[in-house]
């Protein structure tokens, strides 16, 4: 968000996370919809005011103060916002560049994080394909040769699946398909992985999309 300040930025936020917190999907949509307006570019909507409003919601549940129900709707309402304006997020013509593999390795089954990496490197003109959660860490070798992505993409968020992170790289590097980058994101990768040389990783979504760029057009 080029043109905002941070206390803009934190307005949004709390205005949508009221939203969700209502249930106004209307309201979310357009406070969505008037923040673009106003400057903010679609990667700052998802790394800026959706990801952490769904956190929040995520901790408001996990604290007794939202029910199941309502985190449930409240999740539904910002996964219908991405939808809205994920086409914002056009640069070039779809599928006009390299093609992206996006996966949640083995017991994954968080995929917001991934989603916003898949709508902004799709809006670049990337060919994504988005395997979604998951994807057993067998299959991976197979998936890889045969579509054979330029960069792979791999998400976890729990301690479960961030086990078995580097079986997920091996099955990779055995697919016989060598490509130009592997990335890893979210919050459960470990430490060890986020400096191993064989990935690189990137904290959200916008810092994806640069990672993205940068493998598919090294200067």
């Amino acid at each position: 968000m080029d043109s905002a300040t941070d206390t803009d930025v934190a307005t949004v936020r709390d205005e949508f996370v009221r939203a969700l917190e209502r249930g106004e999907a209307n309201v979310a949509e357009l406070i969505a919809l008037d923040a673009l307006t106003g400057g903010m570019d679609v990667a700052g909507l998802y790394v800026d005011v959706i990801a952490p409003a769904l956190a929040e919601v995520g901790h408001q549940w996990e604290t007794g103060r939202m029910s199941i129900a309502d985190e449930h709707l409240a999740t539904g309402i910002a996964y219908d916002v991405m939808r809205l304006v994920s086409r914002r997020a056009t640069v070039y013509p779809r599928r006009s560049r390299e093609r992206i593999l996006l996966a949640a390795v083995g017991a994954e089954g968080h995929t917001t994080g991934l989603r916003m990496i898949a709508d902004l490197a799709e809006g670049h003109g990337f060919d994504v394909q988005f395997l979604g959660a998951s994807v057993p860490v067998n299959t991976l070798a197979g998936v890889v040769a045969k579509h054979r992505p330029e960069i792979v993409g791999l998400s976890v968020t729990m301690a479960g699946p961030a086990g078995q992170l580097g079986n997920a790289l091996e099955e990779i590097l055995r697919s016989g398909h060598a490509p130009k980058g592997i990335l890893v994101g979210g919050l459960g990768v470990p430490d060890r992985f986020r400096d191993d040389d064989r990935v690189r990783y990137a904290a959200n979504a916008r810092d994806a999309l640069d990672v993205i760029v940068a493998l598919a057009d090294p200067v």
